[in-house]
């Protein structure tokens, strides 16, 4: 693992003896989705220096986590997003930093399903998606506001980006 993994809070006990935090990002890639406490985890408050090398299904079905992170996740070796925020239900009141370096991501398919997500990522860098199997539905089941969803098609226009990619805007 590179670098410390930044706070994750929760009502969590220790998992298999270990921090939670180091659990989560064991091996570069978080572990804690949709399952067994997944409902206990409250929020995201910093992300720290550990380089992620996969966020998928990462916080899958944490109905009751915030992202309210200053910082970034490092993505700079992450290629799979995918499902990273589905199925949760109170991003919508997060207060973080969502101005992620996303140039390695390959995969971001259904990454904020069913979810309260509304926050403008048109920073984000698309120009390594791959579609495979409409990887680029992030949206489904999910409604962006008219002035995020207008920054991210502006955005996204001015990128060099994978002309067969499937965009599904919710």
């Amino acid at each position: 693992m590179k670098g410390k993994f930044g706070r994750i809070l929760g009502n969590f006990k220790t998992i298999h003896g270990k921090d939670v935090a180091e659990t989560l990002m064991e091996e570069g890639h978080a572990v804690a989705y949709n399952g067994g406490d997944k409902d206990k985890l409250l929020t995201i408050e910093q992300w720290g220096t550990t380089t992620c090398h996969s966020m998928l299904r990462a916080f899958y079905g944490a109905s009751n986590v915030h992202m309210n992170a200053n910082d970034t996740p490092d993505l700079s070796e992450a290629t799979n997003l995918a499902l990273m925020f589905a199925a949760t239900s109170r991003l919508g009141v997060s207060s973080g930093n969502w101005d992620w370096d996303t140039s390695s991501v390959i995969f971001m398919g259904l990454m904020f399903s069913d979810s309260d997500f509304d926050f403008d990522i048109s920073s984000w860098n698309i120009e390594n998606i791959e579609d495979l199997n409409g990887s680029m539905s992030m949206f489904p089941d999910t409604t962006l506001s008219s002035d995020n969803y207008d920054a991210l098609l502006t955005s996204w226009e001015e990128q060099n980006v994978n002309p067969n990619l499937i965009f599904d805007g919710g």
